[in-house]
């Protein structure tokens, strides 16, 4: 019998393995029976009980613009604590409606929160990414990559229409913030070392480099990456915020603060303190403040390499960054013991110190206008506008004071500890709080007249159904 005519020969096989490769690739594309890549990892991530929250999302047309940013931590990226509104407000404030958490995850803790219209957005130190609405209903979630070595999802960046989350990984997710749906999906491979934010048109990642940081550039609109990311010898953990112009971002990292230039992402200058910095610098035009743990708070000058105009000595160790306080020209900040101080932002002068025995984790103040009838009723300059500062105080509550002798105008009671600044809906301030440990509660709150104004409304509305 002729064996080696039976052989096999190597072209044959090649010709086999590549027409087979041919079929199997048109199959697969052209079967709409098929998961994407997207739509198949947003259904693997969406969790045992969530058909009834989320469904199989088409994957979105890719934008042509990314969308105006919707939150920034401090009110707004020069982080400086002023109300964006800057319109006037009443004192009255009241707890009208409170509404339990519900992210049916067990042992989920919130580490951070990001917010707008459209909800609220929590991540911590398990791999759940949450939308929570306005009234405490879970509107998605998605589960991403797990989490190790006690690291933490990054918080939400927001816009307009999409959520951004980045793993400590290097993974970046773009999620319709609707539905919680993989718009795009990036990894950049590299490990997080400090906040991402927003910037413009991207999302800048700043992970482990070789030899020194490296700010991988992503375009929001698709997810491509940038080739050759800016590379800056800057420490991990470091906080951003936005300069005195459109082109300059003021970086706080461990005694350092640093200007870079996002035109090439060259460092500018930078300047050293004596003492690590606590928060992110808060920016007013061209003076930049931080405040130190070495118990000061100080004003560097922005156009002139910053150049330190003064350093005034606290009490304590602040708690976070200052807030500024519009006309005015003060700052406010709380100190470690729970004690809110004004500063004289021109002269560096402690006006005022109130122990407000703050028991929240929430150290932020805020600087908020009042309206023309609190300005006449607590004997406020009429030239400040109105201009109050406002913190979390005591147990459950806030508090407002007045700018020029820290007067107490109003303590609100709330039925959790506030862990965010209020987000403004309608006529509303609602808070994110924590009632417990493990258990969070939403409240709204709304001016006394507005809430007898409804009460009313809905018993007229009663004695005409009845």
């Amino acid at each position: 019998m002729d064996y080696d005519g039976r052989q096999i020969r190597w072209y044959w096989l090649l010709l086999f393995v590549l027409y087979s490769g041919v079929v199997i690739y048109l199959l697969f594309m052209g079967n709409p029976y098929l998961y994407s890549h997207h739509e198949l990892r947003a259904v693997m991530s969406r969790g045992e009980s969530a058909s009834s929250i989320l469904t199989i999302p088409a994957q979105p047309p890719a934008a042509t613009k990314a969308a105006a940013p919707t939150y920034f931590d401090r009110l707004n990226f020069q982080r400086n604590g002023v109300d964006p509104l800057g319109s006037p407000r009443s004192k009255n404030y009241e707890e009208y409606k409170t509404y339990p958490v519900e992210h049916g995850v067990d042992g989920f803790a919130v580490k951070n929160i990001a917010h707008d219209g459209s909800g609220f957005y929590l991540t911590g130190k398990s791999p759940w990414v949450m939308s929570i609405g306005l009234e405490g209903e879970l509107r998605w979630k998605f589960r991403a990559n797990e989490i190790k070595d006690d690291k933490a999802m990054a918080p939400v960046l927001l816009d307009e229409t999409t959520a951004y989350v980045t793993h400590p990984t290097g993974e970046v997710l773009a999620l319709s913030k609707s539905d919680g749906s993989i718009k795009w999906l990036t990894n950049v491979d590299k490990e997080l070392i400090a906040q991402p934010f927003l910037w413009k048109d991207l999302i800048v990642i700043p992970v482990k480099g070789t030899t020194t940081s490296e700010w991988a550039i992503i375009r929001r609109a698709d997810g491509k990456v940038t080739a050759n990311p800016p590379k800056l010898d800057i420490k991990p953990g470091f906080l951003v915020s936005q300069g005195p112009d459109s082109d300059t971002l003021i970086v706080t990292a461990d005694n350092k603060v640093m200007a870079i230039d996002t035109k090439d992402w060259k460092i500018e200058w930078t300047q050293t303190l004596t003492d690590p910095i606590q928060g992110p610098a808060a920016v007013v035009e061209g003076q930049v403040y931080v405040s130190t743990l070495g118990s000061k708070l100080t004003r560097l000058d922005a156009t002139k390499k910053g150049k330190v105009d003064w350093e005034v000595e606290l009490a304590k160790a602040p708690a976070n960054a200052p807030s500024f306080i519009p006309i005015a020209n003060r700052l406010s900040i709380q100190l470690a013991g729970g004690e809110i101080v004004a500063v004289d932002a021109k002269l560096g002068k402690v006006l005022w110190t109130y122990n407000s025995l703050n028991k929240s984790p929430l150290t932020d103040t805020w600087s908020v206008r009042l309206s023309a009838k609190h300005i006449e009723e607590y004997k406020m300059d009429w030239l400040h506008k109105g201009w109050t500062v406002w913190s979390a105080c005591s147990n459950k509550h806030f508090c407002i004071y007045t700018p020029n002798k820290g007067q107490l105008v109003q303590s609100v009671q709330l039925s959790g500890n506030p862990l965010t600044l209020p987000l403004q809906v309608d006529k509303a301030w609602i808070f994110f709080g924590q009632k417990k440990e493990g258990e969070y509660v939403i409240s709204h709150l709304l001016d006394s007249a507005e809430i007898k104004k409804l009460k009313a409304e809905a018993e007229k509305q009663a004695g005409e159904t009845n």
